[in-house]
């Protein structure tokens, strides 16, 4: 299972992939968290005097019926990509909190079999563009997705 996130013009700006025995359970039964790590694979645009600031990645559990049992906790990218470059040395760790009532709706889900279930992510970034003046260079951010 691995997924990609592409920006307004379809290039694939980050891509997701789960690392091997990435999901465990954590927390007691009052308070149960669902932490998955993946491994991140982020790129800046195509365009030169670009960039991307990745912000954040969340992400909502639901059984492939768009009905969500879940949302993760965001968590934070902070990292700055200019175009041309890749970022390949990064981990992400979702944590999905599981209340007593999660948790009863996908053992109901599941039936005493292996239920499959269904991760929508949302990255949040900013667009960047370079302002050159002499000697100095700027960026400019700007945000619209």
């Amino acid at each position: 299972m691995s997924c990609s996130i592409t920006d307004k013009q379809s290039f694939i700006v980050c891509e997701l992939e789960p690392e091997a025995n990435c999901a465990q359970g954590l927390g007691i039964a009052e308070r149960a968290i669902l932490m998955i790590r993946f491994k991140v694979l982020l790129r800046g645009p195509k365009e030169k005097g670009r960039g991307y600031y990745f912000r954040t990645l969340q992400c909502r559990l639901s059984p492939f019926d768009s009905t969500y049992l879940a949302d993760s906790s965001p968590f934070n990218l902070n990292i700055c990509i200019a175009s041309g470059e890749q970022s390949t040395n990064n981990h992400a760790y979702v944590e999905i909190p599981l209340t007593r009532e999660r948790v009863s709706a996908i053992e109901r889900l599941r039936e005493s079999k292996d239920v499959r279930l269904r991760l929508d992510f949302d990255l949040a970034l900013e667009e960047l563009f370079q302002l050159q003046i002499n000697p100095m260079q700027y960026w400019l951010v700007h945000s619209d997705w």
